[in-house]
């Protein structure tokens, strides 16, 4: 079972998220901004697999709450896949979100089966993270 933590100011759309992670069998937390994501996180009460941070929130925005989980010293997730959420098409440009420190990106999409679909995926790297290639040693 995989542990998510969830950050995103839109009610709506944080309950299509955790359905969708219901279905997938995983366990979550739910925040509504990137304070309070803070706080969790600094807690150290929790240990989480991934995170879906939501970019453009009130108080504390994404970039902003990934850049401080990147840098807290002894932090066990300074290294989780953190992956921006948002239906801002700046943020579609693949550079951006790495520049930011987030390991992937998702459009918020429109319906419950686009979503489910692109948490399945996320989910799925967890498990079976994708083939690296060595460069030839000669």
């Amino acid at each position: 079972m995989r542990n998510v933590l969830i950050v995103d100011d839109d009610d709506f759309f944080g309950r299509m998220v955790i359905r969708a992670l219901v279905k997938l069998g995983c366990d979550y937390t739910y925040c509504a901004d990137g304070k309070e994501c803070l706080e969790v996180v600094r807690s150290g009460m929790f240990n989480y697999d991934l995170i879906l941070m939501d970019i453009h929130m009130p108080n504390l925005i994404g970039s902003e709450a990934t850049s401080i989980i990147r840098t807290l010293s002894s932090n066990p997730l300074q290294h989780v896949p953190i992956v921006a959420l948002t239906g801002d098409e700046s943020w579609q440009d693949p550079q951006r979100p790495k520049r930011a420190g987030f390991t992937g990106f998702l459009n918020k999409p429109r319906n419950m089966q686009d979503l489910h679909i692109d948490i399945s995926a996320e989910i799925a790297a967890l498990y079976d993270p994708p083939l690296r290639m060595v460069a030839d040693r000669r």
